[in-house]
């Protein structure tokens, strides 16, 4: 609740930028500083529409801290944005995002300025700038959750390409007669090692339902047809990633979403199949990402912190 505050607070509640992270499930809003977060909440994505998913987020954006003009306001979604028109061209996961100009919308109904971002870019900014990539001068991240996505970070910022759909990833064609994808293609990264499709191909291995997570649990205690799926996604996903390390050739990879947070077990795996894939390429560290769930929301603050300071200065 916002109440009387000093000259102080005040000042540094105007350094604070806000980041908000909508999901296929939940949406996370976090008031930050660099990577400190003041303020944060999180609620269920609205499957009703662009309008209600419009007024939900400036509603949580109201509930802030103290009054959000003057301050940084960035969103990431997922989905292709297209940075020259403002418009998400497609978003499977999330009803109503697809055409939308979501910055518009929202800046429309909260009077204030808002620079929306993709959500994979901006968890790769955020990993690159304070968490498992502060350390090299570039970065490819790749989040492996509901879906895969990618962004490629170097000291000179983001990699957008000329539309904004550069580092997409999840969507390289692996195998042309594979599995149907979100998208529409067949064959593509995000159709083989998703936690979808890891959960996907566990139901046909084990004959039940089965959560992604189950099926590395299982992998783990040695369930040989879970061990299998595991052993399949690790595989695409390696060859994926050196299919992006000899086009970009990057100082590291680092690997979030809720697939990633399987840690260790998961990343020895993907660590194998990559190096199988590199003969005659130097070999390229592999991390696990560091900021967990509010990586996206961090990254969207900080680019719009930048985007503000840039303009200014």
């Amino acid at each position: 609740m916002s109440g009387h505050r000093s000259p102080a607070a005040s000042a540094l509640a105007l350094q604070q930028a806000i980041g908000v992270d909508i999901g296929g499930t939940k949406i996370a809003v976090a008031v930050v500083l660099g990577s400190t977060v003041f303020e944060e909440m999180a609620f269920e994505t609205p499957q009703t529409g662009i309008d209600d998913l419009v007024e939900r987020v400036a509603a949580s954006l109201r509930e802030v801290e103290g009054d959000i003009v003057g301050r940084a306001i960035g969103v990431c979604a997922p989905g292709l944005l297209d940075l020259p028109s403002g418009r998400i061209r497609v978003a499977t996961n999330v009803r109503g995002l697809s055409g939308s100009k979501l910055g518009a919308l929202l800046a429309a109904r909260l009077g204030a300025p808002v620079h929306v971002e993709n959500d994979a870019n901006a968890a790769a900014y955020a990993e690159y700038r304070f968490g498992a990539g502060a350390d090299l001068k570039s970065m490819f991240y790749l989040t492996v959750s509901t879906g895969i996505g990618g962004g490629f970070v170097t000291d000179g910022g983001v990699m957008r390409g000329s539309h904004g759909f550069a580092a997409d990833v999840g969507h390289m064609t692996l195998d042309p007669d594979g599995p149907v994808c979100s998208c529409g293609e067949r064959g593509c990264l995000e159709a083989f090692a998703s936690g979808t499709a890891i959960a996907r191909e566990g139901e046909r291995a084990l004959g039940f339902p089965i959560s992604p997570h189950d099926v590395f649990a299982r992998a783990r205690a040695g369930e040989a047809a879970a061990a299998a799926v595991v052993e399949s996604a690790s595989d695409m996903l390696a060859r994926g990633l050196a299919n992006v390390s000899k086009i970009l050739d990057p100082d590291g990879i680092v690997l979030g979403g809720g697939v990633a947070m399987e840690g260790e077990f998961f990343l020895a795996i993907v660590r194998k199949h990559l190096e199988s894939y590199l003969t005659n390429y130097r070999p390229v560290p592999v991390r696990q990402a560091r900021l967990g769930r509010l990586a996206g929301a961090i990254g969207a603050a900080a680019l719009a912190h930048d985007a503000v300071a840039s303009a200014r200065s």
